[in-house]
């Protein structure tokens, strides 16, 4: 995965320790899916349980999961930090940086300065 947004320049690894979360976020996702493939598994199983038609659904599964999920668990984790850790000043474009509600004016505000 790319280190940083190519259109705002954010960088995916804010701080060290990022990858943590994100393999966090991989963890749960691909458990999930392995948890989901064991249920559809056993249940087109049965009543017959087959070990070796069980674990040629699930291992594939156990495998391509954690790899096909890592960018996504590197997005979702980077959305997660970002909504408890805002942006500093300077780690995306001007552009993209969110507006600082301390300093924009408020259409309201302008107009009762014009009125008086």
């Amino acid at each position: 995965m790319i280190e940083q947004c190519p259109r705002c320049h954010l960088r995916f690894d804010r701080l060290p320790g990022h990858i943590l979360g994100s393999i966090a976020m991989n963890t749960i996702l691909s458990f999930g899916v392995m948890a989901i493939a064991l249920v559809w598994s056993l249940v087109e199983a049965h009543p017959n349980f087959d070990r070796t038609r069980l674990l040629l659904i699930n291992i594939p599964v156990a495998i391509t999961a954690p790899v096909l999920f890592l960018p996504l668990s590197k997005t979702i984790w980077s959305a997660v930090e970002l909504l408890g850790r805002p942006l500093a000043e300077g780690e995306v474009l001007a552009q993209y940086a969110p507006d600082d509600p301390r300093t924009s004016k408020s259409p309201t505000t302008d107009a009762s300065k014009k009125a008086t």
